[in-house]
């Protein structure tokens, strides 16, 4: 009897195990959920950036922050200080995507 598939069975297996050592580990109980706060903060910020605060700096983010969301397990900082500038680390492009969206919710500041 020969095993031609046991190779490519071992490596799947071993994937499957190694997937789920590490989905315990890092996202175990409630960990996950930081992990989608911190990044998705940093690809939303052009929104509001833009849109309501009209300030491309992000300067907004320290008052926001600290009156709405602050928790010290979840603060991440986004921002990027290069050359006297401050710029998001994130890539706008995962904001564009949602723009429909937030366009479509977007509060009205008068």
């Amino acid at each position: 009897m020969k095993f031609k598939n046991l190779p490519s069975l071992s490596i799947a297996f071993i994937m499957v195990i190694m997937t789920l050592i590490s989905s315990n580990l890092q996202w175990g109980k409630e960990n996950w959920r930081g992990v989608l706060e911190s990044d998705a903060k940093g690809y939303y910020a052009y929104l509001p950036a833009v849109f309501i605060y009209k300030d491309l700096n992000f300067n907004f983010f320290d008052q926001i922050e600290k009156e709405k969301y602050y928790n010290e397990k979840l603060f991440f900082e986004y921002r990027a200080h290069i050359n006297d500038t401050t710029v998001d680390k994130f890539y706008c492009g995962t904001a564009l995507a949602q723009l429909p969206f937030f366009w479509r919710h977007m509060p009205v500041v008068e």
